[in-house]
């Protein structure tokens, strides 16, 4: 059991893994809420920029960060700082094109409302002039609410930039099967 002063997790409970980090379904000690927790391997800059970034951002077609906090050792920090996040229960779109029902592709409605999710994530990133830079299948989440309502979701914000006002961003980043050539922004 891992834990950080409140937040806990299993090792076994392993959602996923990228280049810079592995994301565990946790839970709020007290609450027993659930939530998702990213441990970050040795890049501290990428958990400083993810923390930085999300820190700035509040919609709802992006994930929400809950809390950034040390992982605890016999009650003593250890290593680098985990990313506590909201859990969004229906995977990613990169495991849901796994399925057999989505081997051709989503159904029109699905597809427009992930369209949607999408252009309204990235024009909250323009107005606050931060270039996501690793966007795919495997980065953009499914949830359902409680409503039934399904809402989609970007994600994992490593790779993530923020431009100054008037500032040009011109390099290749993100995953490179995804990547194309020189990006400019």
């Amino acid at each position: 059991m891992r834990s950080t002063k409140n937040y806990i997790w299993k090792e076994a409970d392993k959602l996923g893994e990228g280049t810079f980090g592995q994301v565990f379904r946790g839970a709020e000690k007290e609450s027993g809420v659930v939530v998702a927790i990213k441990k970050f391997k040795d890049a501290f800059k990428f958990s400083n920029n993810e923390f930085g970034i999300l820190s700035k951002i509040d919609h709802k077609n992006i994930v929400k960060m809950l809390a950034y906090e040390p992982e605890l050792q016999n009650g003593t920090p250890v290593g680098i700082p985990v990313l506590i996040m909201e859990l969004c229960n229906g995977g990613s779109v990169e495991r849901m094109l796994l399925d057999p029902e989505h081997c051709f592709g989503f159904q029109d409605d699905e597809y427009l409302l992930l369209l949607e999710g999408l252009t309204s994530a990235y024009e909250q990133l323009r107005q606050k002039n931060i270039v996501h830079r690793d966007t795919k299948p495997g980065n953009i989440l499914r949830h359902t609410g409680e409503d039934g309502d399904t809402i989609y979701k970007l994600a994992d914000f490593d790779a993530a930039r923020e431009l100054a006002d008037g500032d040009t961003f011109e390099s290749l980043g993100g995953t490179s099967q995804y990547a194309l050539s020189k990006l400019s922004c």
